[in-house]
């Protein structure tokens, strides 16, 4: 019985991850396409659709597959799987963009990171800032990026997650006696 939950909550995880992820890479593509910056609104956008999509994961298990119950545990593992799925879908993502449809935007990205190094350190040595660039570019390879990406989809999930499970757990009423 555990066994048949628990591969009902990683199915229900996957199936609810690729619209998920499908959603947030369309959302990417549409912000690359008309050039808006992926800090602060457009950025929370992202984040926002894989709030929705951990909150309606784990109603789903609870609901169609689980009873109507939820323990913490079980809100904070649907949404961590959940993220993870998402996570490799955008990582994959990640890598074919920069490596095969914009290798030029790791340049525009190296152009941004040396323009808010010099935003926020003005009196940094031209050899300083040859060595902080030097160091970033080393991690703007797509794989790099890719891997990145997963790490921080999963810990915006895991902290999502432990928000949603507060909100949609319910566990097994207990009996008066």
């Amino acid at each position: 019985m555990m066994e048949e939950k628990s591969m009902t909550l990683n199915k229900n995880s996957m199936m609810t991850a690729m619209p998920v992820g499908g959603a947030i890479v369309l959302v990417s593509i549409v912000l690359y396409v008309f050039d808006f910056d992926t800090r602060g609104f457009w950025g929370y956008l992202i984040y926002s659709i894989l709030l929705v999509g951990i909150i309606w994961g784990t109603k789903k298990f609870r609901d169609q597959y689980n009873n109507g119950l939820l323990t913490y545990g079980q809100g904070i593992k649907s949404g961590l799987l959940i993220g993870l799925f998402t996570g490799i879908i955008n990582a994959v993502y990640t890598f074919v963009f920069y490596k095969f449809f914009a290798p030029e935007q790791i340049i525009v990205l190296l152009q941004k990171t040396e323009e808010q190094l010099l935003e926020k350190s003005p009196d940094m040595t031209d050899q300083q800032l040859d060595m902080a660039l030097s160091m970033t570019e080393k991690f703007m390879t797509p794989g790099f990026m890719s891997f990145g990406s997963l790490i921080n989809t999963l810990i915006a999930a895991l902290l999502l997650s432990l928000i949603v499970a507060i909100f949609l757990k319910r566990d097994v009423p207990r009996s008066i006696e």
